[in-house]
Parts: structure tokens; sequence; C-alpha cells
């Protein structure tokens, strides 16, 4: 992934980036390993540094969830 991505991502963006789906995002979230901010009555956003960072692991074979 060489593309310069915006320093925030939302949920559906991560899903296609990644190929997990919003409850693995969800896991994720809960578990700590993939934080998150909700801008004032918005939908969460994910920081794009950690999403590349989570898509290195899966194209590595490294278990996401």
């Amino acid at each position: 992934m060489t593309e310069e991505l915006p320093k925030f991502l939302s949920t559906g963006q991560v899903m296609n980036l990644t190929g997990l789906s919003r409850y693995d995002i969800d896991c994720l979230v809960k578990s700590g390993r993939l934080r998150c901010i909700v801008p004032a009555k918005m939908n969460r956003k994910f920081y794009s540094d950690e999403v590349q960072s989570l898509v290195k692991q899966i194209e590595e074979g490294r278990n996401a969830t």
C-alpha cells in the first residue's frame, strides 16, 4: 500500500483496505489493538498509520483478530 492516505479513515475505508468485517474491526477496537476517535456526533474515525500497520500484519500472515 504505497498510496497516501488521509490522516483519518472511516469504518468503510478500513473494511475495504483490510478485508475485515465490521465485527472484526469492533473486536480490534474493544481489545485496544486499533484506536479510533469519535468526532462530535459523527461516525468514528481510525488513524491511517495504525490501519497501514494492520494491513502489513495481515499481508505477512499474522493473526489480526
